[in-house]
């Protein structure tokens, strides 16, 4: 479509104005955006209630909160996120200015996802502004409400060009990837993943994909399981399921299961009470497609609590299965709803060998006491992130990268990741024009001579300590003088002081 065209376009010709550079303007941005939070928080969240049946206090603490976190630091770090950063520097570098300074790549996409409709956009959106790009933004069509509210407010706020919202289904997103970004930013599902990557690719466009999987969770027998089931029924069931790092599945000792059925059972009660349709803490599967996708996943298992669901309110309770087989139909995509598999395993050997002969997860969880059992784990095992004894909470610091590896992603964010995540680091090199004498090392003719100086200055020098460093550069003036002049009497001294340099121990030379 010309739309789109036009679309990137124009955020191509705001952002080579050069007006989004400057960290003055970047600020002037973020704190616009900061402001747009706070101003419009109501209708946010009434945006968010309309789309997942979510309470106020949950709308602003699984999204709003996390956002304003993101902003807050992005505005104090700026200035030290942006600046150059000076590098170390060998012999023949010691007079050079030698850093890397992250710049912008230019106009970017950015793709939400519905689970999460505003912290899924916005949170990108901050490391994106923050390292000085044009941004399209592209919200979710599923979260309609949320969809509307975000191309409602954010011209409302931030510089219209620079910072475009575009909506729409299948059509319009077929046609945005066609045009040429400098970075694409998606978060949603493997399937769409591939099809953003296919795209990307016919521009060489790099890619940030935040996906899912299947996230494994291990409960030991050495294990406070009140505790343990408790932090994990409040991370399975939130946002009804909905949520990509969720603990997909339960893996235990066949001994302990129904302890854990019942743990959960008495913890869901706790957090919902009596009839969890009734919870203003209980959210809806997010449409009549995604309803009937979950009710498949439970045909021909055993349910041990759960199961009840209405489809006019998209309505499914928490639900547990129990004895459930590896070749089964639920254990064969992400859930991404509130049912939760059991799934027995002898040992924490046999739960290692399950997790790793599966596709890489996005998060993986352990529960123990016993903290060398956690690290074999960890060491054991590869996923986007792990937390033991707890769920989801490596998501909310912001210190720590969040993204998938293998299957369930590729790059990450948060914090300073984001920041990095869409800036280019340009290596910089300044060199001045005296003190090319030594420059002759490297010039033709080439010779077995020189071969062994640049071994000499280049290799020797890395494991030796300062005093051997200082001697090695003047060392190095000693031998360019020496190539320059061709006097015998220099090449006699040069010799000497490497010998005596051998001896003290400082140098292995050849």
């Amino acid at each position: 479509m010309d739309r789109m065209h036009q679309v990137v376009g124009r955020a191509r010709a705001a952002f080579n104005s050069g007006r989004c550079r400057s960290l003055e303007f970047r600020m002037q941005q973020l704190k616009a955006l900061e402001r747009m939070v706070q101003e419009k928080e109501e209708e946010i969240v009434a945006a968010i209630k309309a789309d997942l049946h979510k309470s106020g206090p949950n709308a602003y603490s699984h999204e709003i909160l996390c956002v304003m976190r993101d902003l807050i630091m992005a505005i104090d770090k700026l200035s030290a996120w942006a600046a150059p950063r000076p590098v170390q520097r060998d012999l023949l570098t010691l007079r050079d200015e030698v850093y890397i300074v992250p710049e912008p790549l230019g106009v970017v996409l950015i793709m939400g996802a519905w689970n999460y409709p505003f912290l899924l956009v916005m949170q990108p959106l901050v490391g994106a502004i923050a390292a000085g790009n044009a941004v399209v933004i592209k919200p979710s069509e599923i979260s309609e409400n949320t969809n509307r509210v975000v191309a409602d407010l954010l011209p409302q706020y931030l510089d219209q060009e620079l910072y475009p919202v575009v909506t729409g289904g299948i059509p319009e997103t077929t046609e945005l990837l066609k045009q040429r970004f400098d970075h694409i930013f998606y978060t949603g599902n493997s399937t769409v993943g591939k099809i953003v990557m296919a795209a990307a690719a016919k521009h060489l466009t790099p890619v940030t994909l935040e996906l899912g999987g299947k996230s494994p969770c291990y409960i030991d027998n050495d294990c406070d399981l009140a505790v343990a089931c408790r932090r994990i029924a409040w991370g399975k069931y939130m946002n009804c399921g909905q949520t990509c790092i969720a603990p997909d599945y339960i893996l235990c000792d066949p001994s302990i299961q129904s302890k854990v059925v019942e743990n959960i059972k008495a913890t869901l009660q706790e957090l919902y009470g009596e009839d969890v349709k009734k919870s203003p803490d209980y959210e809806r599967i997010i449409n009549k497609h995604h309803f009937r996708r979950i009710l498949g996943l439970l045909e021909g298992q055993k349910i041990a609590h759960g199961g009840e669901a209405d489809e006019a309110s998209c309505f499914i309770a928490p639900t547990i299965l129990t004895d459930v087989s590896p070749a089964s139909k639920v254990m064969e995509e992400e859930i991404f709803g509130p049912v939760l598999p059991i799934l027995p395993v002898k040992s924490v050997d046999e739960a290692i060998e399950f997790i790793n002969s599966r596709e890489k997860p996005l998060a993986l969880y352990v529960f123990s006491n016993n903290k060398k059992l956690i690290k074999r784990v960890i060491s054991e095992t590869s996923s986007g992130g792990v937390t033991a004894n707890d769920v989801i909470m490596h998501f909310f610091l912001s210190t720590l990268p969040f993204g998938g590896v293998g299957k369930s992603g590729m790059g990450a964010y948060h914090g300073k990741h984001s920041f990095e995540t869409f800036s280019h680091h340009r290596a910089c090199l300044i060199k001045d024009m005296k003190m090319e004498v030594a420059n002759k090392l490297r010039y033709p003719p080439g010779s077995q001579k020189k071969v062994d100086l640049a071994k000499f200055f280049l290799l020797k020098m890395f494991n030796k300590r300062q005093t051997g460093l200082v001697i090695l550069a003047l060392l190095g003036i000693v031998a360019a003088v020496v190539m320059k002049n061709h006097q015998s009497l220099l090449k006699r001294k040069a010799l000497l002081i490497v010998l005596a340099v051998q001896r003290l121990g400082w140098l292995s030379v050849w």
